[in-house]
């Protein structure tokens, strides 16, 4: 992943200007570059988006989920749909907070992704209270940036790559194989 930085930054494709991030700035004293913070994601159950090498150790005292997840989703990152859907899938975690996410979010100026996501999330699963509960807290905000829905599809990771669609499945009560569709969001699975 070296090349990533030498490319915009997430904040730039979408027609922000990049900012400073101080979270950016807490995971290099920790130690940890954009690859890293993907890797530590992994270690914590985000297991559909494995990497090339060990994360390095890092408890939950020092970098919260949530300060992984606005990591990962960080408007000053380099523009990188994988962290974006390394990103996605720990935002799904238990251990994230609404409140403290859209806080953190805000001050990193990540919001526009995360819309975005629960967008993904609320078509995936629409009964899930999970991205509801962080839906309330980004309309808290007000004046959020309305990305269009082409400059959304041109930057961000299609809804697909959040989720597994099943073609065919077996009914559980027949137990006859059917051709359906259904949706299903990726978990992370709670270390």
């Amino acid at each position: 992943m070296a090349d990533l930085r030498e490319r915009k930054t997430l904040a730039e494709e979408i027609g922000n200007i990049p900012h400073i991030s101080l979270l950016l700035k807490k995971t290099k004293r920790l130690g940890l570059e954009l690859d890293e913070l993907a890797e530590l994601a992994h270690e914590r159950g985000c297991f559909h988006y494995p990497g090339n090498k060990k994360a390095k150790k890092i408890n939950k005292e020092v970098l919260t989920n949530t300060e992984l997840t606005v990591a990962l989703l960080n408007s000053a990152n380099v523009y990188s749909p994988w962290l974006i859907r390394v990103g996605a899938q720990l935002m799904g975690s238990k251990e994230i907070e609404p409140k403290q996410l859209i806080r953190l979010a805000k001050t990193e100026r990540s919001c526009e992704i995360i819309d975005y996501i629960c967008d993904c999330a609320e078509e995936t699963e629409p009964e899930e209270k999970h991205w509801k509960e962080i839906r309330d807290e980004l309309k808290k905000i007000g004046n959020l940036k309305q990305l269009s829905k082409n400059k959304r599809a041109e930057v961000f990771p299609h809804p697909s790559r959040f989720r597994s669609d099943t073609g065919i499945t077996r009914n559980p009560e027949t137990k006859k194989i059917e051709r359906i569709w259904k949706k299903n969001w990726l978990w992370p699975s709670e270390k």
